[in-house]
């Protein structure tokens, strides 16, 4: 190739680089429900706390779990979560729910900042916003949560 076929062909390659996408630069922009510095859905729950199932509100801000307006956790303090659907509705002395009805028990057991390990309870009851808690909660975590059972990695 001559020397100004190799320049001009430069030239254009320089030209168009700001047209050519890259992952870099890219983004999904309007569709975007990402809180800012994170991403999880930026959602606020609201939730039982404890086994007393006292009403609270759970989110997720600069990287940390935060339960109404404490300083919360980040991911690194955990060590488990747990997922248990439980019927706690009952009639005439009998469980009586369909799937959907059963509250979702998220247990995550932590580090506190006091260096001993404990564990928390966070109740959802309506369905598909346990499946958004959840999916926010594994995206914060780092791991999708997994039935107890045999320890496989999967890659």
């Amino acid at each position: 190739m001559k020397r100004q076929n190799r320049i001009t062909f430069w030239i254009a390659i320089l030209a168009l680089a700001p047209h050519i996408p890259t992952a870099a630069v890219a983004d999904l922009g309007k569709a975007d429900v990402t809180e800012e510095n994170s991403r999880t859905s930026g959602s606020n729950y609201a939730a039982w706390c404890s086994r007393n199932r006292i009403d609270c509100k759970v989110s997720f801000k600069n990287s940390r779990l935060i339960i109404d307006d404490g300083d919360g956790i980040t991911a690194s303090q955990v060590s488990s979560i747990y997922k248990e659907a439980i019927c706690r509705q009952y009639r005439f002395g009998i469980q009586s729910c369909f799937p959907s009805q059963y509250d979702k028990d998220f247990y995550i057991t932590y580090k506190s900042n006091s260096g001993s390990e404990k564990t928390a309870q966070i109740t959802i009851k309506h369905q598909a916003t346990a499946d958004q808690f959840q999916r926010d909660l594994e995206i914060w975590f780092g791991s999708i949560l997994r039935p107890i059972g045999p320890s496989l990695k999967i890659e």
